[in-house]
């Protein structure tokens, strides 16, 4: 028999007038040996052993399809578990990858900015840590290293504004500029690999 004959069988056997008329079938024939004399011929014996084979054999097999069913019922649920949380991630690392690529121009403009501009370099440094924050927010989607660092970017860039902050109200501020500049290119550098890298995990 074909595999497609067994799937037909298979869903014929799973239909109710399917089931219906084999419990006729089962039922007449029952009634009709108990109509027949006893001691019943031969012949009815056998009938009777034909019955009772066939009546197993058919409920082994409903019960074995309706298995099969609540299986594929498991795993068609499973995958589209799956699908789902696949689309959630992928939907994340974009919205990560959206982040970066604005942290990183504002990680430009701060450059422009530092010892120049220090008001307006404090609140586009603070942008920056608004946007660490965001991605943070997604750390199963990052890998332990690259959410280790984001943690320290985020008490960076904390610790600097909150100085900004009190030397601006004393007006006078004392920062390193070429420290703090250093610092800004280490974090481009690596919001470039960090985008990268979750690019590459989005094509896999």
């Amino acid at each position: 028999m074909s595999e497609r004959s067994l799937k037909t069988f298979a869903v014929s056997l799973n239909r109710p007038i399917t089931w219906t008329a084999i419990g006729v079938f089962l039922v007449s024939g029952w009634i009709a040996l108990a109509e027949m004399p006893n001691p019943m011929p031969a012949w009815a014996n056998i009938t009777n052993w034909y019955l009772t084979a066939w009546g197993l054999i058919v409920t082994v097999g409903g019960f074995g399809i309706t298995l099969f069913q609540l299986s594929e019922t498991k795993t068609s649920f499973e995958a589209a578990k799956a699908a789902v949380e696949k689309w959630k991630r992928q939907r994340s690392n974009v919205q990560i990858i959206d982040n970066i690529r604005e942290a990183m121009s504002l990680l430009r403009t701060g450059l422009d900015l530092v010892g120049n501009d220090w008001p307006e370099f404090k609140r586009t440094y603070d942008q920056v840590r608004l946007l660490n924050a965001s991605m943070l927010a997604s750390r199963r989607d990052l890998q332990p290293a690259e959410a280790a660092f984001l943690d320290d970017v985020q008490i960076h860039i904390t610790e600097v504004c909150s100085q900004l902050d009190d030397q601006l109200a004393a007006q006078t501020v004392n920062v390193v500029v070429a420290e703090l500049s250093s610092k800004l290119r280490e974090l481009q550098n690596f919001f470039i690999g960090l985008e990268q890298a979750i690019k590459d995990r989005i094509d896999e």
